[in-house]
């Protein structure tokens, strides 16, 4: 408000409204009704009063109020979303200097125990790392849809790999024996559970680059993603109940195991490209 304005400027200066009025060569009175909002000063009383206050015109009329807020709320933001992508691409070189970790200190291990322990501990602290960088690296904020899924999705793959390292090193170290049958059923069961629980999942994943199908054309379109992952989750009882009944009716468990994943997989995969040519490529 213009009188609120003259107000704090006049105060600013130590200035009475008898001083600022005579200025003006106006009555006090008169200063005081602009001061209350009761009236505004004439258009060529502005010049006079904002020498006499020492601020600019458009100052006193708070009209670089709507520009330069505009300008420094863009700065800002500008500057904020800088430091978030330089923050993520901090995160994302993590990333990569824990996979290059992994694959060049595995085989320095003489003993394939800690071998197998070193590319855990990598691939688990990169999933952590993933997983407390949620929205910073993904853009999936807390209340977003989808959020939960991918949290329970990364969670349950920390979980996954931790029970399988932990059961390879101490078959490795002869603390747990297991015969053929019995790692062939450890495989199985680890095929099924993620076969299972990655259908139950999927349909309610988020659009993202982090988690989920991840093809080269899932990731440049929201509508293929989601139908993707809507199919992987609909195949996912009857491609588990195939492998099930695979895996107890045919001797060969890596063909079985095969043909199961590459259907639970290349089924959506397929489907979803030829959505996905359709619809950026309708007259060809």
């Amino acid at each position: 408000m213009l009188g609120a304005q003259i107000k704090k400027f006049r105060q600013a200066r130590g200035m009475t409204q008898g001083e600022l009025a005579e200025q003006l060569h106006v009555v006090r009175q008169t200063v005081s009704k602009w001061e209350k909002g009761a009236s505004v000063p004439d258009a060529d009383l502005l010049p006079r009063l904002s020498a006499a206050l020492e601020v600019p015109v458009e100052t006193l009329l708070e009209l670089e109020d709507t520009a330069a807020t505009r300008v420094q709320a863009r700065l800002e933001t500008l500057e904020a979303e800088r430091n978030k992508q330089r923050k993520a691409n901090e995160k994302r070189g993590l990333l990569i200097l824990f996979a290059f970790a992994a694959l060049l200190l595995a085989p320095v291990c003489q003993d394939r125990a800690w071998s197998i322990a070193v590319v855990a501990a990598f691939a688990l602290a990169g999933m952590a790392v993933l997983l407390r960088n949620l929205e910073l690296l993904t853009g999936v904020a807390p209340g977003d849809k989808g959020r939960g899924a991918m949290v329970a999705t990364t969670a349950g793959s920390i979980v996954l790999v931790l029970a399988l390292a932990a059961v390879i090193f101490l078959e490795e170290q002869g603390v747990i024996t297991l015969t053929a049958q019995g790692e062939q059923l450890l495989a199985a069961g680890i095929i099924g559970v993620v076969i299972l629980l990655g259908g139950i999942a999927s349909p309610r994943l988020p659009f993202n680059r982090h988690v989920g199908l991840r093809l080269p054309w899932t990731v440049r379109d929201a509508d293929t993603w989601y139908l993707a992952h809507r199919l992987l989750g609909r195949i996912s009882v009857p491609v588990l109940l195939f492998y099930l009944a695979g895996v107890l009716a045919v001797d060969s468990f890596e063909a079985v195991s095969t043909v199961a994943l590459l259907s639970w997989i290349g089924i959506p995969a397929a489907l979803s490209y030829r959505f996905y040519w359709k619809k950026f490529h309708p007259r060809e």
